[in-house]
């Protein structure tokens, strides 16, 4: 038995919650958004694009100090 389908099928999890996540964003549900993005992000710490998927999401409710916070490790983590 292989581990690599395992590793891909994880891959595949990960990036249908990533979708579930921009899904509910896009439906205005923040809340269900930035759960999935947490989760996302427990898995995947490096991945700018949920943070800042996250921070807007944070922004539309209102709660300006995590969007910034958020913010901030997108534009700190982004390439020279």
């Amino acid at each position: 038995m292989s581990i690599v389908p395992i590793a891909f099928a994880a891959e595949q999890e990960i990036q249908a919650l990533y979708d579930r996540a921009n899904d509910s964003f896009n439906e205005g549900e923040y809340d269900s958004a930035i759960q999935d993005y947490n989760k996302v992000l427990v898995r995947y710490p490096d991945l700018i694009e949920a943070y800042y998927s996250r921070g807007m999401a944070f922004y539309k409710k209102g709660k300006y100090d995590e969007a910034i916070s958020d913010f901030g490790r997108v534009v700190s983590d982004r390439p020279e």
